[in-house]
Order: C-alpha cells, then sequence, then structure tokens
C-alpha cells in the first residue's frame, strides 16, 4: 500500500558558522537527542519551466510559494514525490512514497493514480514544469526530548547540478556553501520552547529566508546582475 503523508508547520531557518554549530549542540544539551533518522544524505530534484516562473517567484519572498520536487535519502530505497506549499509562515506538505518503476525519465507517472498523484500531475501541467535542478547535502537531526513535534535539523556539504538529473547519478556536484557554514531549520506547529529561544539568544543566531534552490538561481544566472546572494 502507497504510503501518504500530510504536514502543516512553521520552518525557520539560520545560517550558523561551525562555530556556532557546535556551540549550539553544546548548550543544547539535555533538550535534544538524535531522532531516528540520525544522519542521512539527501537527494533532490526540483522542478521549474523554462522561464524559472517558480523560483523566480519565490525569491521576490511572496505571502505564498509552491513547489515540486523529488526527494530520496541514503540508498534511495525511500523516495517521496511532493508539493510544498508556504503561505503567510505556515509550510504545508503533501507527498507520496513512491518507486523508480512508478515514474519515467521525466518524473511523471506511468502508473494509475491517487488523489495526491492527480494534484502532482495538475502542478505539472498548470506551470509546464520539468526536472531543473538536482540539490543534494548531508543532514543530521535532532528531536527535542520533551517535545514531540519540534526537529532541528542541520545541513551541510550542500551540492548541486543542473545536468544528470537523476536521484539514481549519486551526490556530486558544484558546492554550495563555504566549508564552515551550516544551514540549520527549526520545525514545529507550536511555540518554540523557551530553553530553544535562550540558547538562539544566547548565540546571537537569527533567522533568514535562505533559500537552497533560490541561492543557486541568483549564483548561477543573477551573479553578473549585482544581486545579493544571501538574503
Amino acid at each position: 500500500m502507497k504510503n501518504i503523508y500530510n504536514f502543516e508547520r512553521t520552518e525557520k531557518k539560520y545560517l550558523l558558522s561551525l562555530t556556532q554549530f557546535k556551540s549550539f549542540i553544546d548548550k543544547a544539551g539535555k533538550h535534544i537527542e538524535e531522532d531516528d533518522f540520525k544522519e542521512v544524505t539527501v537527494h533532490n530534484i526540483y522542478f521549474d519551466n523554462d522561464i524559472d516562473l517558480l523560483i523566480r517567484h519565490s525569491i521576490s519572498e511572496p505571502n505564498f510559494k509552491e513547489k515540486l520536487r523529488v526527494r530520496g535519502y541514503n540508498d534511495l530505497n525511500q523516495v517521496y514525490f511532493e508539493i510544498k506549499k508556504k503561505f503567510d509562515k505556515v509550510v504545508y506538505k503533501r507527498r507520496v512514497s513512491i518507486t523508480f518503476d512508478e515514474i519515467d525519465n521525466e518524473y511523471t507517472f506511468n502508473h494509475k493514480h491517487g488523489q495526491i498523484e492527480n494534484e502532482i500531475e495538475y502542478f505539472i501541467k498548470k506551470y509546464n514544469v520539468v526536472p531543473k535542478y538536482y540539490i543534494g547535502y548531508k543532514r543530521m537531526a535532532y528531536k527535542d526530548t520533551g517535545q514531540c513535534n519540534l526537529r532541528i535539523t542541520f545541513d551541510k556539504d550542500i551540492v548541486y547540478r543542473m545536468n544528470d538529473l537523476d536521484l539514481r547519478s549519486g551526490f556530486y556536484g558544484k558546492h554550495l556553501l563555504e566549508d564552515n557554514q551550516v544551514i540549520m531549520e527549526i520545525k514545529t506547529n507550536e511555540a518554540m520552547p523557551l530553553w530553544l529561544v535562550d540558547v538562539l539568544n544566547k548565540l546571537s543566531i537569527y533567522p533568514t529566508s535562505y533559500s537552497k534552490v533560490g541561492n543557486i538561481y541568483k549564483k548561477e544566472f543573477m551573479k553578473n546582475k549585482g544581486v545579493e546572494l544571501w538574503t
């Protein structure tokens, strides 16, 4: 039976130095523990059309945005097709687990559909999107020992490419971040616990609207136009 997932939560991102990352883990101490996935390699294929409509809209920081991606972990035994929407700072995800036998080389379905597959096909037709970017990274994940719906992830060694857009081709590409940078993401559907607010304040860690695919677009297509890469 196919697994279907729905998520609704807030997600805040932070661009950290390695020093800040190590200090955060140290000060968080007993409040966090590794979650069930611990350390994983994440592989993504992001979709857009020939005029990069979705990413150009996203980096304009609108109140509503949406994107489509295929995501796999480690050896790709788990692969998901996912629509991610963000409205008024709240993230909504709808995704379905798939196998490579169920999609063709352009990541379109070749089998009978369920509801989420229909939504994905509608998205593809609405925006006329195709695979555009591979993004991979190493992720460390933690959870709050006292608040089961709080999750904190740390992404490093982010690589990307705009050709060979097959998840099975492996983890390789251009590097996006400096060697000493880490992206932290705090995910919850409740208010942050006081201990977390205190740690962030003590370490002077502040949220940013950083987007991996957004910064790839800026780096590759807007670097000669005087556009600031970090937003």
